[in-house]
């Protein structure tokens, strides 16, 4: 069956799309009666291929032609690296310059001007007085003296009053030995008994009764009690010669 056609077109109704072929340019919608004679393509078969060009086509028609998206090309590899370019040699050594001449030595300097004295300080305060020391532990016992002149066969011992003694308190003692008229004292010293070691101390032994012009007459010793609630007897003695 062959035909001429003046115009095609592809028109969409509700979602499907109908091609109409209509002589004399008359295009008619499906379903609709026209004088003019049609024809109307319902079956893709009844297109000739070729016959049909995208120009044809509605807007809608066009929209939905396109093809689904490709896949992604496959990445490119990576390009060579270039080459290294090689160091330069090293340049040689400079020489050296010449050692410059030696400066002048400079003027030496004016001597600075004295400086000025400074005030005298203050004299300082007064120290406190320091804590008086101490008692000196008491000096052992002096060494009889010699005989006078005097014979050993005219001296003799003269004893003062023994005395018995109880410590109450720390104190000091002194007694005396005295020669008889008409004799002189040449020596003497203390005794003592019934008394603890250390509770007692012979502090001094020393001639008594004399003068610058005469000589002494009796023997003077002293007694240091060192502890209470001790006791015993002291005595003092005396060499006496005429």
């Amino acid at each position: 069956m062959g035909f001429h056609t003046k115009k095609m077109r592809i028109l969409t109704v509700g979602s499907a799309a109908v091609l109409t072929l209509g002589l004399a340019g008359t295009l008619v919608a499906p379903g609709l009666s026209s004088a003019a004679a049609k024809w109307l393509i319902i079956r893709s078969s009844q297109i000739k291929p070729g016959s049909i060009s995208y120009g044809n086509l509605s807007r809608a028609a066009r929209a939905q032609l396109h093809g689904a998206k490709g896949a992604a090309g496959a990445a490119g590899t990576n390009g060579t690296n270039g080459t290294s370019s090689l160091a330069g040699a090293t340049g040689a050594t400079g020489a050296t310059g010449a050692t410059g001449a030696t400066g002048a030595t400079g003027a030496t300097g004016a001597t600075g001007a004295a400086g000025a004295s400074g005030t005298a300080g203050a004299a300082g305060a007064a120290g406190a007085t320091g804590n008086t020391g101490a008692a000196g532990a008491a000096g052992a016992a002096g060494a009889a003296g010699t005989n006078g002149t005097s014979s050993a066969t005219n001296s003799f011992v003269v004893t003062g009053g023994p005395l018995t003694f109880f410590i109450t308190e720390v104190d000091d003692i002194q007694l005396t030995a005295t020669c008889p008229v008409g004799t002189y004292a040449i020596s003497g010293g203390g005794d003592s008994s019934d008394v603890n070691p250390g509770d007692v101390t012979l502090v001094s032994s020393e001639p008594t009764g004399g003068s610058l012009t005469s000589p002494a007459t009796g023997w003077l010793v002293a007694y240091s009690f060192n502890a209470v609630n001790s006791g015993g007897t002291l005595t003092p003695f005396v060499v006496c010669s005429p």
